[in-house]
């Protein structure tokens, strides 16, 4: 059982998340009908530590770096928010073995990659060059459904991390995307970079903006909202 736990049935936002990832999230749903994580504050966190929905990607990080990262932090919650849920270099991060791993350590995990990927399925998200346009992905009403499910989990006081692969927060669409939107919805971010350091929005838009001024000049503009890669679909 996660500590602060106490019996009854899984929390609406944790449902409709099981609900959606199929067989495996019917089987974890009977799991927890008998433990749903409370608001109680974790043993051993303050109430102002709690007071933020944390991201990390893995990066380069080993497994037992990523859980230990995670524990030290008091994740009840990763929330896997990979467009596409698998590693071929790590498959440890893949996401029945990252489940699996987490379980283990008495965190839960939750698959929103559908909802707050980076890479969506949506043409209208990408553009001409197959950048991803994450002003665009903000407009889909998945996303938005995505962001309202974590601000309701963080509201209810679940100790909440975002999980993606890029180690660099700057390199990620979880700031760009997902933190911004967060923050437009007056939830609190920190993210974690790759040193392990607790950083906050600004400080990783900062960086963003600095590297890139230095590598684009005044191409730069668009850094704040689009991907750096591009991925082939572009907008009709």
């Amino acid at each position: 059982m996660v500590p602060g736990s106490s019996p009854g049935r899984p929390t609406c936002w944790e449902s409709m998340s099981l609900a959606a990832q199929g067989e495996d999230g019917r089987r974890a749903e009977r799991e927890f009908m008998h433990s749903a994580v409370s608001g109680a504050t974790v043993q051993g966190m303050s109430t102002s530590e709690r007071a933020f929905v944390l991201t990390l990607g893995y990066g380069r990080r080993s497994p037992d770096e990523l859980l230990g990262a995670l524990e030290e932090h008091g994740a009840e919650y990763v929330i896997d928010v990979r467009s596409v849920p698998w590693s071929r270099y790590q498959p440890t991060f893949s996401r029945d073995q990252l489940a699996a791993a987490l379980g283990a350590r008495g965190i839960r995990y939750v698959f929103m990659g559908d909802e707050l990927g980076g890479r969506p399925d949506a043409s209208e998200c990408y553009d001409a060059e197959g950048r991803v346009d994450y002003l665009a992905c903000r407009r889909l009403p998945a996303f938005q459904k995505g962001i309202g499910r974590v601000k309701q989990a963080w509201h209810d006081g679940h100790r909440l991390v975002l999980l993606c692969s890029e180690g660099k927060p700057e390199s990620c669409h979880r700031t760009k995307l997902v933190a911004d939107a967060l923050i437009q919805a007056a939830v609190s971010v920190r993210h974690i970079d790759e040193q392990g350091a607790l950083r906050s929005q600004e400080e990783i838009l900062d960086r963003l903006r600095d590297s890139q001024m230095t590598l684009l000049g005044d191409g730069a503009s668009d850094v704040l909202t689009k991907s750096r890669g591009r991925y082939g679909q572009t907008a009709a």
